[in-house]
């Protein structure tokens, strides 16, 4: 089933819910500093069960730095921020606009 028929059959009120959503998105991760990220509980199933980092590990402290504009400390983290970061932004984007579109066509 294709991301857009799923949008199409929300009613209005769940597109406005599901904008809200995506605009809280980056709100959070401008609101977060990474080291609060890093000082937070361990919430990786993988490291929690084996003591070790997963291929995963450190992403949302990257994305984090990233909406700080700390590029550099954000490839420190996790180097895949530079395939990860853009498909993210991609999708939201995506999303977003197609949320308001699918808004704005209802009557």
């Amino acid at each position: 089933m294709k991301a857009t028929h799923l949008l199409g059959n929300y009613s209005k009120a769940k597109h406005i819910i599901v904008i809200c959503i995506l605009l809280a998105i980056p709100i959070i991760f401008i609101s977060l500093t990474a080291k609060t990220v890093e000082n937070g509980p361990i919430i990786c199933i993988y490291k929690n069960l084996t003591g070790r980092d997963c291929p995963g590990c450190g992403l949302t402290r990257a994305i984090t730095s990233v909406f700080h504009l700390q590029f550099k400390q954000a490839y420190q983290y996790n180097w895949k921020i530079v395939l990860v970061f853009p498909l993210l932004a991609y999708l939201w984007i995506k999303y977003f606009l197609r949320s308001i579109m699918i808004l704005i066509s209802k009557k």
